[in-house]
C-alpha cells in the first residue's frame, strides 16, 4: 500500500560494501598471446608467481596446457616461483594463459613481445649448429651477443642459454660486460670478467664460476689491462671446451659458448674478442623503430 504523499517516510540505509585494495593479495592476470607481463619488486619487499592450470582449446600445433616462460626457461604449473627483492622480469606466453600474482610489487604491467620470434630463431639456428656439430665431429657453436645500452644482451644471452638448457645442453656463459647485472641465473662479479658452465635453473644462482678481477666498471678505462684479462679467460674457457674425458665435460663441450659483448666496445675490440674465443656466429640485440625494422636488423646479421 503506497503511502500518502506528504507523510515522512523512515529511510533505511543499504549496506555499502566498502573494499581495500590489498597490494599484497593474490590477483590473476591474464596474458595473451605473444605478450609478456612484466614486473618489478622493491628491493626491500617479496613476491611470487604461479602458472595457474589451464586446459588450451584444441587447435593444430598448439599444446594441451597453457604454458609460460621467464626468459626461456619454462614455469611448472601450480608451482610458487618467488621474485626477491630488486626483481626485474617478464613472464611470456605464446598461447596465452593465466598468471597469479602475490605480494607487492611497484609495476605490473603487459605488453607485447615482437622480439620474441627472432630469439626463437637464434637459438633454433644453435641448435642445428650443434647437431651439425656432433654429426660431422665439428667444435660446438660459439655466439657472440653484442648491443648498445639497455639493448636487452643479458636478456638474449640467458634465453639462448635456457632454451639450450631445455634441450639437455650445458653451455658455458661468459659475461665480458664489468658492469652489475640483475640476472640472477647468470649474474657475475662488478669489475670483473667471469665464465660459467650453465646447468641450474632460472630461479637460482650459479653455485660456480670463475672470475677475473678487472678492477674499472668501464672496460675503456684500461683497455690494455682488459684485453689482457679477457685473453687469460679465453685460454681457460677453450682448456674447458677442449675436455671431454667425463659425461658432464663431454656434454659441456657438445653445448658450445654464448659470450656477452662488454659495454660499448669498439670495432677493434670486437675483432680480437671474436679471435680469442673463435666466435662463429655473432647476434645484435639492438631493435629500433617498427617491427619491420627490427627484423631486418636481425636479418642482417650473421644468423
Amino acid at each position: 500500500m503506497a503511502m500518502p504523499l506528504g507523510m515522512p517516510q523512515v529511510y533505511q540505509p543499504q549496506e555499502q560494501l566498502i573494499t581495500s585494495q590489498d597490494p599484497t593479495a593474490p590477483r590473476v592476470k591474464v596474458i595473451a598471446p605473444g605478450c609478456e607481463l612484466r614486473l618489478i619488486v622493491d628491493d626491500d619487499k617479496h613476491a611470487r608467481v604461479k602458472l595457474l592450470p589451464q586446459q588450451m582449446p584444441a587447435k593444430p600445433g598448439q599444446p594441451a596446457e597453457a604454458s609460460c616462460e621467464i626468459f626461456g626457461a619454462e614455469l611448472v604449473s601450480g608451482q610458487d616461483y618467488p621474485l626477491l627483492g630488486g626483481t626485474r622480469t617478464a613472464l611470456f606466453s605464446w598461447h596465452g594463459c593465466k598468471i597469479q600474482v602475490s605480494g607487492p610489487t611497484v609495476q605490473e604491467y603487459d605488453a607485447p613481445n615482437v622480439v620474441m620470434r627472432d630469439y626463437l630463431c637464434c637459438a633454433a639456428v644453435l641448435e642445428q649448429r650443434r647437431i651439425r656439430a656432433e654429426d660431422l665431429g665439428l667444435p660446438a657453436p660459439r655466439v657472440l651477443v653484442c648491443g648498445s645500452a639497455f639493448s636487452g644482451k643479458s636478456t638474449l644471452c640467458q634465453i639462448l642459454c635456457n632454451y639450450a638448457l631445455r634441450r639437455e645442453h650445458t653451455p658455458i656463459f661468459v659475461d665480458l660486460d664489468t658492469r652489475y647485472s640483475n640476472t640472477r641465473q647468470l649474474q657475475g662479479m662488478p669489475a670483473c670478467v667471469t665464465a660459467m658452465t650453465v646447468d641450474h635453473a632460472a630461479d637460482e644462482e650459479p653455485l660456480s664460476r670463475m672470475a677475473y678481477f678487472f678492477g674499472h666498471l668501464d672496460w675503456s678505462d684500461n683497455a690494455r689491462w682488459y684485453q689482457r684479462v679477457v685473453s687469460h679467460l679465453s685460454r681457460v674457457v677453450s682448456a674447458k671446451l677442449s675436455t671431454a674425458t667425463s659425461r658432464e665435460g663431454a656434454r659441456t663441450s657438445s653445448s658450445g659458448l654464448v659470450v656477452n659483448a662488454p659495454f660499448q666496445p669498439t670495432p677493434a675490440l670486437l675483432e680480437k674478442i671474436i679471435e680469442m674465443f673463435e666466435a662463429q656466429l655473432r647476434a645484435a640485440s639492438d631493435f629500433v623503430g617498427a617491427p619491420h625494422q627490427r627484423k631486418r636488423m636481425m636479418k642482417s646479421r650473421d644468423f
